[in-house]
């Protein structure tokens, strides 16, 4: 057989047999060269490590219908995560980037990207003897552990993010695990005060994007308000029992060094009965805060206290 020549079913076949390694192909092979094999092996999606081949990347279509791995990009993306277009040659790469100080939570996200694409990814750790500079100020190392991971199913997360500034999606559904990898990313709780308050950056976004995104936990059954942060940046803020429902809704965190982000202390829903017999129910950290179901019962209350301690009530 002429080198050149279009490949076979038979030869496609032993390409695709992971067991075997460049050198076994190349004896079944003997009118094709390494370099072509492993050429052929790579436009396929097959990669060569040590003495053998392996599957180096699932399917972009077959992701693409992972409503898991989907949810999870978009969460990421929502917050710190981004995606990367790069130009070799007139060709166009995707990837995705992502940042952050916590360790564990860098290794959670890399090992479940990794495992879903089946690519090796790169995972970068902070080099603290390097010095670090802040407008020309020295400062502590603040660099990060950094994600990377190549593959073509970023290219349709990149056309749905990106035109060409990151943008929020018009398709884009907040469901409980976009919310929750959005949260960990960008979000952060104070619950010292008397209602705990959540916090989300959308430095980035438009206020256009930020008024949809909340309008999006609005159809949830969760009230957010839109804050302004710096000039043409804004945060969103869910307080006190809508704080709950949000939590509740995202579910439990993955990893523990994120688990302070759920920590709401004693604020919780009491249910009560008012005097006027009716049950209610409140979010507080006490449960003597309220002790009537309206401003009405509680104004009528005080009165008839009132009227009975100065005797006009036998």
């Amino acid at each position: 057989m002429e080198r050149g020549k279009s490949w076979n079913a038979k030869e496609m076949s032993l390409i695709k047999d992971t067991n075997k390694s460049l050198e076994d192909l190349h004896q079944l092979l003997p009118h094709r060269t390494i370099n072509s094999i492993r050429l052929k092996a790579t436009r396929l999606g097959f990669q060569r490590t040590g003495e053998a081949l392996f599957r180096s990347s699932r399917n972009y279509r077959e992701l693409l219908h992972d409503n898991e791995f989907c949810q999870v990009v978009d969460g990421e993306l929502l917050g710190d995560g981004c995606i990367i277009r790069e130009q070799r040659r007139g060709k166009s790469y995707y990837g995705f980037s992502y940042s952050t100080s916590n360790r564990e939570y860098a290794k959670y996200l890399h090992a479940y990207l990794t495992n879903k694409t089946n690519s090796s990814g790169k995972l970068y750790y902070p080099d603290k003897s390097k010095p670090h500079y802040i407008d020309g100020r020295l400062v502590k190392s603040s660099q990060g552990y950094l994600i990377k991971i190549s593959h073509r199913v970023f290219e349709y997360f990149y056309k749905q993010w990106y035109v060409p500034k990151k943008i929020i999606p018009s398709k884009l559904v907040l469901t409980p695990l976009v919310c929750k990898h959005w949260y960990i990313g960008d979000g952060s709780l104070l619950s010292k005060k008397s209602s705990p308050v959540i916090t989300i950056s959308t430095h980035s976004f438009s206020i256009v994007g930020v008024d949809g995104l909340i309008s999006r936990l609005s159809c949830l059954g969760i009230e957010a308000h839109r804050n302004k942060y710096k000039k043409d940046q804004y945060v969103i803020r869910i307080i006190g029992r809508n704080a709950v429902e949000f939590l509740n809704f995202i579910g439990s965190c993955p990893v523990k060094s994120y688990q302070y982000k759920w920590n709401i202390g004693d604020y919780r829903q009491f249910h009560k009965t008012c005097h006027c017999g009716k049950s209610f129910s409140y979010f507080g950290r006490s449960e003597t805060w309220r002790k009537h179901c309206n401003d009405k019962c509680r104004i009528d209350y005080k009165r008839q206290k009132a009227k009975c301690k100065h005797g006009f009530i036998n």
